[in-house]
């Protein structure tokens, strides 16, 4: 889990760089994904993101860069993906 906290740490000190922000989303959506050969509870480590502000920096994001069809796309699937563990 220390690599989420690595990359939400840079995508919250680079929020207004583009190639930062889509490369961070897919990392981060890569990490978040539900995976049948994870080897960590994903229900704790999209707790741990969540509790890390990522859902706020997500939110900047999708305002920041509303005319970028992917980190609207992957922002929004990253938050998507809380959900599962909540309904």
């Amino acid at each position: 889990m220390d690599g989420l906290k690595v990359v939400t740490n840079a995508l919250s000190l680079h929020k207004t760089d583009l190639d930062i922000a889509r490369q961070a989303c897919a990392l981060i959506l890569s990490i978040l994904s539900p995976d049948a050969q994870c080897k960590f509870p994903m229900g704790q480590a999209r707790q741990n993101a969540m509790s890390g502000g990522l859902v706020d920096i997500l939110t900047d994001l999708q305002k920041t860069f509303k005319d970028d069809a992917c980190v609207v796309a992957t922002s929004q699937n990253i938050l998507n993906s809380f959900m599962t563990d909540w309904s």
